[in-house]
């Protein structure tokens, strides 16, 4: 069984903006209420996140205010998005899919952002009993709002 979250939202800047400030891992900490902390897990000594390193990142649950720490791997970095794959033990049991779309819209002058999440495994279902699949995507809007203030305050 499988699950799918997609949430977007349409950032006054251009693509290029967008995925540099999703890139900049370090600055997470600064405006974004779910991913508090990202670092690079593996392969510290390149700052560009590059497709197979593994991160570490500090996810805040905004209905309990806990935080717990997740260590997925980069499966894409191009132009028009960047994914992380992460699982619990084995794909089987339980993995995700995260992932930021960047669509150029008005003649290159803004981004619709598609923020996804793909759930899979046997603990999904569990995970859609007790409400946190609907929990997360709350947080994704969030965090998406998050996003595109902090964007637009520079533009």
């Amino acid at each position: 069984m499988s699950t799918k979250i997609e949430t977007s939202v349409e950032i006054n800047a251009p693509v290029y903006k967008v995925r540099k400030f999703i890139l900049d891992y370090t600055n997470h900490s600064n405006w974004n209420p779910v991913f508090v902390n990202i670092e690079k897990y593996t392969n510290k000594d390149v700052d560009e996140l590059v497709v197979g390193d593994q991160l570490k990142i500090d996810v805040q649950d905004q209905a309990t205010t806990s935080t717990m720490s997740i260590y997925p791997k980069v499966t894409v970095n191009n132009f028009e998005q960047f994914s992380w794959k992460g699982r619990l033990l084995t794909k089987r049991l339980f993995y995700w899919i995260h992932s930021f779309k960047y669509e150029s819209l008005n003649r290159g002058t803004k981004t619709k952002l598609i923020h996804k999440e793909e759930f899979g495994g046997y603990l999904t279902s569990l995970l859609n009993w007790i409400g946190i699949i609907e929990r997360i995507e709350l947080s994704f809007d969030e965090m998406n709002e998050a996003l595109k203030n902090e964007i637009e305050m520079l533009e």
